[in-house]
């Protein structure tokens, strides 16, 4: 499989099919993307499998025990959903999840959780100036450069004569234009969230008037 694509890659390349080549290589990327993800899960599985190894022992017990218990369920619930909080965090979030009632996506909830803070009992969102500024960035570079991309990169391959000067310059664009979009989707899911828990909160402060 992996000869047939090389080859499939370096004929592009002799016949000048620069968009085929282009579109090649981010479809490799993507697959060796999920190649990595695969290994991910699995190593989790293999942990959850020594935490519950490491409770079931004779030698463990009281807090011990007790702290394993709350690690696997950690470890479960980040298996099952990609989130990866403690207990208290982690209800808070799930908790607004439902009050929600299906307005948000649950994506948005799993992308926000990384600036999720619990502090005194309550959920925040904490977005930065950074993020703010790479939200912005992700999305007016990242928009533009996917909306007029395929042109640019037409226009770099006419424009340059050298062959892999071109592969790498088309790869370049659209890793460039993906990896903006991608930066700026949690923080926009989480100015969601934030936006939501702002609105829960000001619902149940009129239901207590």
């Amino acid at each position: 499989m992996q000869g047939e694509w090389v080859r499939s890659l370096l004929g592009a390349i002799e016949n000048g099919e620069w968009l085929l080549v282009a579109v090649t290589l981010f479809v490799a990327a993507l697959s060796g993307f999920s190649s990595i993800a695969r290994y991910m899960i699995n190593r989790r599985k293999v942990q959850v499998a020594n935490i519950e190894e490491a409770w079931r022992s004779k030698y463990c017990d009281g807090e011990s025990q007790e702290a394993l218990t709350r690690q696997a369920a950690a470890e479960y619930f980040n298996l099952a959903t990609g989130i990866r909080l403690e207990k208290e965090p982690r209800e808070a979030l799930m908790a607004i999840y439902n009050r929600a009632a299906g307005r948000m996506p649950f994506v948005h909830f799993k992308r926000a959780a990384r600036l999720a803070r619990y502090e005194k009992d309550k959920l925040d969102i904490h977005i930065s100036r950074l993020d703010w500024f790479l939200l912005w960035v992700g999305l007016l570079f990242g928009g533009s450069m996917s909306v007029i991309g395929i042109p640019l990169i037409l226009l770099f391959i006419a424009i340059v004569e050298d062959p892999w000067s071109r592969v790498l310059g088309a790869g370049y664009m659209i890793v460039s234009a993906v990896v903006l979009l991608l930066q700026a989707l949690p923080i926009w899911s989480a100015y969601r969230v934030k936006r939501e828990i702002a609105r829960q909160a000001a619902c149940c402060t009129k239901e207590s008037k």
